[in-house]
């Protein structure tokens, strides 16, 4: 609950001295000047607002100016409030400067709040992680500005304001996505997501809007996305795969990918330094928690090929260019089939699965692989780095045939 009060810093003296409103809340405490000055003798204390006296001609301007000051302060207080967002006293102190006009925005509509919002976020930190935001994330913001731009040009003659931002405006981004972008369920979600997280930075600057971004017409339930994974005899294949310049080093990063059940972003720390005792020894990048992976007979195959360094890698972009490619020379070629929501129907996909194999393809084989060797999980979470269980168990790309085999397997064992 916020609370104000007026106060002055002394009660002596016969020098006009700084009249301060202090708001406090949740352990919370801002000290903000009210550009009122005031002499000690003629402050009530107990009002809290200055005497009615002939000797302050100016008293009935400055109660004004503070009460007017407090009004303000409680409205903006309740509007961050309603973001449900813990408020800081440097948000608040930022709302009342904008709104007194002591400090001018560093922008000035919808647009420019979205450029200064992509321009700041480098210099801003993830509260989870401590860490400056990740330029995969400052890209997905940019993905986010490039859609809103496409859909203002058909619908809005280029122009879109934070007032607009209603029920119908929603709604119509929905149906752009859908019918025009052929989005499915889950790329719409994570373009609604980032979209939500610039409005709630800017109702935190103090920006007036419809609240229609905080209820469902501003959400996408997720839907499970499909992926695979390298069986045993994929990756069998791409061992025995002959291949040449480019298409050998991504092959061999493909294959380490399998073999560690590294990220991509871990992969480029990947030197001769890290390995110990068998084992590499990292601090991955994304929890910065501590992996020991061991060096397989496998791994240590395509150390050898490399003179004992890991080979080099390039962007995540090409990468994934090239290990479709790569899976295709290997003979990974099974048809896949997989249903999913795209643009507003359900509809079933059939495609080679060379044409799925990214550098994620490689994490996830390993996962899965080693479950289905019946590793136990908990030791393959201390090398994936996963937290949970449930986010474990989401990663492994086995089909209902294959769980079938397993249990059938289990059954055999036990009889």
């Amino acid at each position: 609950m916020l609370r104000i009060n007026f106060n002055i810093r002394t009660t002596e003296g016969s020098k006009a001295v700084p009249v301060y409103m202090v708001a406090r809340w949740d352990n919370n405490r801002l000290v903000y000047p009210t550009k009122n000055n005031v002499t000690p003798k003629h402050w009530d204390s107990k009002a809290q607002q200055v005497r009615r006296v002939l000797a302050e001609p100016n008293h009935a301007q400055i109660n004004n100016s503070l009460s007017t000051l407090e009004l303000t302060t409680k409205r903006l207080f309740a509007e961050l409030d309603n973001t449900n967002n813990a408020i800081t006293p440097d948000e608040l102190k930022q709302v009342l400067d904008y709104e007194t006009g002591r400090k001018k925005r560093p922008y000035s509509d919808f647009w420019g709040f979205i450029d200064f919002f992509i321009a700041e976020a480098p210099k801003k930190i993830d509260p989870d992680t401590g860490l400056k935001l990740s330029t995969r994330t400052i890209a997905k913001y940019n993905g986010t500005k490039a859609l809103l731009l496409q859909y203002a040009a058909k619908h809005t003659g280029g122009k879109l304001s934070f007032e607009g931002l209603d029920d119908a405006f929603f709604k119509q981004l929905r149906a752009f996505m859908i019918e025009d972008k052929g989005y499915n369920q889950n790329t719409i979600g994570k373009h609604l997501t980032v979209f939500k997280t610039m409005l709630r930075d800017a109702e935190s600057r103090g920006v007036k809007m419809p609240q229609a971004y905080t209820g469902k017409a501003a959400s996408a339930k997720p839907q499970e996305a499909f992926a695979i994974y390298l069986n045993r005899g994929d990756i069998t294949k791409l061992e025995k795969a002959k291949l040449t310049g480019t298409l050998d080093k991504v092959r061999d990063n493909l294959l380490i990918g399998c073999y560690t059940g590294l990220r991509f972003s871990d992969w480029k720390q990947l030197n001769k330094a890290l390995v110990k005792n068998g084992n590499i020894e990292l601090f991955q990048e994304k929890t910065g928690g501590k992996a020991f992976i061991p060096i397989t007979a496998a791994l240590q195959t395509i150390l050898d090929k490399n003179g004992g360094k890991f080979p080099g890698i390039m962007s995540n972009q090409k990468f994934n260019q090239y290990a479709k490619d790569v899976a295709k020379e290997a003979g990974i070629t099974d048809t896949v089939q997989y249903s999913e929501v795209r643009g507003g129907k359900r509809i079933i996909v059939q495609q080679p699965k060379y044409d799925l194999v990214s550098s994620h393809t490689g994490r996830r084989s390993y996962a899965t692989n080693a479950y289905i060797d019946g590793v136990q999980t908990i030791s393959i979470m201390s090398v994936t780095g996963h937290r949970s269980e449930s986010a474990f168990l989401k990663y492994l790309k086995l089909t209902k045939e294959e769980h079938a085999k397993i249990i059938a397997n289990h059954q055999r064992v036990r009889a």
